[in-house]
């Protein structure tokens, strides 16, 4: 297929990707059928949870994560450090399918039916291992999530501190400086009483 961009993107390299994730997954079911092996009638609700929990976590790792920008350098260059500890912020360059391949090597939310199709693949064929692997990665999700809740807590901490050290000190009326209060003030500001 010829590449049709508009506004610069490249449909042509789009229509191939769906084409060959589609080819990929109809042959996997091909594959399951013509070995005679059965695929589960239904995903159980903890293996929903532990493959969406790894899917988030590998797709974070696969498009941001500086240790496997070598995995993306080719399509990619990096912008700038991302605000996430040990993430790059990252842009696909190229044209055609360099560029296709880039955009979707640095957007997580892309990349998730890919990798939740693989893990879900893993399961129908290697349940033990792939509940092993998506165990790993779930977990690893969950100490990141800690951990940003760790993050925000201390900077929460932080920011009560400097309000409150920045607060201007109140002082009741009562205990001005020059402010009488007692019962000879209020002797001697009330109306017909004089000093013997």
């Amino acid at each position: 297929m010829r590449d049709v961009s508009r506004a610069g993107r490249p449909l042509g390299a789009y229509a191939g990707l769906i084409t060959t994730y589609n080819s990929l997954f109809a042959l996997f079911l091909i594959a399951m059928r013509l070995s005679g092996r059965r695929l589960p009638a239904s995903v159980a609700t903890q293996d929903v949870l532990l493959i969406g929990a790894a899917t988030q976590q590998l797709s974070r790792l696969v498009t941001r994560d500086k240790i496997t920008t070598v995995v993306r350098a080719p399509f990619t260059v990096v912008e700038r450090e991302a605000d996430e500890p040990g993430e790059l912020e990252e842009v696909a360059v190229g044209h055609g399918w360099r560029r296709a391949v880039g955009e979707l090597l640095t957007c997580p939310y892309c990349i998730t039916a890919w990798i939740a199709s693989l893990l879900a693949c893993g399961l129908a064929t290697a349940p033990r291992e792939t509940r092993l692997v998506t165990g790993i990665f779930a977990s690893v999700a969950v100490s990141d999530f800690l951990n940003h809740l760790y993050r925000a807590s201390i900077g929460l901490a932080d920011r009560l501190q400097a309000d409150t050290s920045a607060a201007p000190v109140v002082t009741p009326i009562g205990h001005q400086a020059g402010h009488q209060d007692g019962p000879e003030a209020r002797g001697a500001q009330a109306p017909g009483l004089r000093a013997a």
